[in-house]
């Protein structure tokens, strides 16, 4: 992640917050909030190019050159518009796929299920005739989608939408005002009962496909949502959407890629064997298509074995990461797992446990296993909340933690291939679990928990580059001193 880089760059360089905002012309507390991920870069400037020119003119020391040289994999070159060049590369390198990643978990933890208090724009009964059924250019394409779902709300029952739109998300998100009427029109759809299949395109760049999913988010958190992709591309001269309620109404529209902004078609459909004929070419087209993701929203602990067993355990030797602000659930020493399913009958935790450690285990034999937590605190907090347990708070008491952790200190003991990084400030609401042979479990731990499954392979390395760069600049990524740690941390209690 672009944050983590730059404030890599600026400890080992020893460089503050006052004197990069002196260097770059902007705000200290801009700075700030550029290295921990709460702000995006500025649009209208270089800044990396400009960082990079400042940076490359601080490394003066060999020592410095040799640790920047290991991190980044390549010798540190003895021209200084080389060493621009080459820094410059490496911060441009990720910081798309790792802040995008890393916007879209925050996104996850954050956001709440749409359909608030966001304005009523329901439909009179009165008489609908004279509307146009041909509507030109963006702002057209606006209007009939205003009227589709006016149309859907005006039928009083739950209704199945499938949509489908290979166009620049602009036209839907580019105006703050219509996306503000749409969204509000679509959660009363939801609220009504409507179910919906979407498929994202992936003819889209990651971040624009990203930007959607995220758009998004509210409703897929409402359990009513099945989003899908199509693996095969298209040419891309040609950009497809078509939105349809099944038995009821349509929109259709075709245009140029690359020319959209011109006063394309768009047909808006009622006559319903023509809304037929639109469908059946939908569920044609769905058929080409995978899942983009697993969204639950109940039935946790059944659904997160399955989810476990697809999309972390499996055949291969790939990388294996987690990451959340407390080790796993699955790295408790088994014993304490069954005190803790005691305390907790409704739970059935053990059998959720035995069943993820067992796949753990093996996951040990063979892969490389990652894990990154938070420097271990013994406070009497609770260590999990949320999804696996359906919103019951697990504590785990000083004791309990410090058995914790002499576990997974016997488990990195065991295997040379277990890994652990300690960091800070990791957000409790959120833990990424994933396999990159394979695919990503993201558990959202607020209300409401939401469990996501991702297999889709261009955002399955996206995670995979974000949780890389997450272990590789974590606080303490070295094993020895994150050892040294735990072990210091369950002494405490003895002394």
């Amino acid at each position: 992640m672009f944050g983590q880089k730059l404030t890599f760059l600026m400890e080992c360089l020893e460089i503050t917050n006052v004197q990069l905002a002196v260097e770059m012309h902007i705000d200290p507390s801009y700075v700030s909030k550029l290295r921990n991920g709460r702000r995006k870069l500025p649009s209208h400037s270089d800044f990396i190019g400009d960082a990079a020119t400042f940076f490359a003119a601080e490394v003066v020391k060999k020592e410095k050159q040799d640790v920047l040289a290991q991190v980044m994999q390549r010798p540190y070159p003895d021209d200084i518009l080389a060493a621009e060049d080459m820094l410059r590369n490496w911060l441009e390198n990720e910081k798309n796929r790792g802040d995008l990643i890393s916007n879209l978990l925050y996104q996850i933890s954050h956001s709440g299920v749409d359909g608030g208090d966001l304005p009523a724009m329901l439909p009179s009964d009165g008489n609908r005739e004279g509307l146009p059924y041909y509507y030109y250019g963006v702002e057209g394409k606006r209007k009939a989608v205003l009227r589709f779902f006016e149309e859907v709300l005006a039928r009083k029952v739950p209704l199945h939408l499938k949509l489908y739109s290979e166009e620049n998300m602009k036209w839907m998100l580019g105006d703050p005002a219509f996306a503000k009427k749409w969204s509000s029109l679509f959660a009363q759809c939801l609220r009504q009962g409507a179910r919906v299949s979407i498929v994202h395109s992936l003819s889209r760049d990651l971040d624009e496909l990203i930007e959607s999913i995220i758009s998004w988010l509210p409703v897929y958190m409402t359990g009513r949502i099945a989003p899908y992709y199509c693996p095969k591309k298209r040419d891309g001269i040609f950009q497809r959407t078509l939105f349809l309620a099944v038995d009821t109404v349509a929109i259709e529209s075709t245009a140029l890629a690359h020319n959209s902004d011109v006063d394309m078609l768009n047909v808006f459909v009622t006559d319903r064997e023509a809304v037929g004929a639109l469908e059946r070419e939908f569920d044609c087209y769905l058929e080409l298509c995978r899942p983009l993701m697993d969204i639950v929203t109940d039935h946790f602990r059944s659904e997160y074995a399955r989810l476990y067993d697809s999309h972390i355990v499996g055949s291969g030797s790939g990388a294996v990461y987690y990451k959340g602000a407390t080790p796993s659930f699955i790295t408790l020493p088994d014993d304490l797992a069954k005190e803790i399913d005691a305390r907790y009958p409704e739970s059935d935790f053990y059998t959720l446990y035995r069943h993820a450690r067992d796949g753990f285990l093996k996951l040990l034999e063979k892969n490389d296993v990652h894990s990154i937590f938070n420097i271990p605190k013994l406070d009497d907090s609770p260590i999990w909340q949320g999804v696996l347990f359906t919103g019951e708070a697990i504590h785990l008491s000083r004791e309990d933690k410090i058995r914790h952790y002499q576990e997974i200190i016997r488990l990195a003991n065991m295997y040379d291939n277990y890994h652990i990084y300690l960091d800070e400030d990791i957000d409790p609401q959120i833990c990424v679990f994933m396999n990159e042979d394979h695919g990503v479990i993201v558990e959202r731990y607020s209300i409401p928990p939401t469990l996501f499954g991702i297999t889709e392979p261009t955002m399955t390395s996206a995670f995979y580059h974000y949780l890389d760069d997450a272990a590789r600049f974590a606080r303490v990524n070295d094993q020895n001193r994150s050892l040294s740690i735990l072990e210091r941390t369950c002494k405490v209690k003895k002394s």
